[in-house]
């Protein structure tokens, strides 16, 4: 940005302070940037609590499943719930360190 500057014509504003200014709106798109992307995990994660109820309640009430594939199945849903909790929290921890260090 700096060498742009010093290569371009002279303004009214003061090369530093368009430099101080871009490097704000810099930051302002980085924090955009880092809070769309913690809405979107946020989103997917709530689908997936859906997703996972309605298997959940699927597999109990179905009277052909026996005990052994049911508590099998209901392991695998468990162990994916658990997947995208953890992605949820990686994200979130992602969009923490964006944000302070930014």
């Amino acid at each position: 940005m700096e060498e742009a500057l010093a290569l371009t014509f002279v303004t009214p504003i003061d090369r530093e302070d368009l430099k101080k200014l871009s490097d704000e709106l810099d930051d302002v798109l980085d924090l955009t940037s880092a809070a769309a992307r913690g809405w979107v995990l946020r989103k997917m994660e709530k689908e997936s609590d859906h997703v996972y109820r309605e298997a959940i309640r699927t597999l109990f009430h179905d009277p052909a499943i026996d005990a052994k594939t049911l508590l099998r199945e209901k392991e695998m849903l468990d162990n994916l719930e658990r997947a995208v909790d953890r992605c949820e929290h990686a994200g979130e921890t992602m969009a923490h360190l964006a944000i302070k260090h930014g």
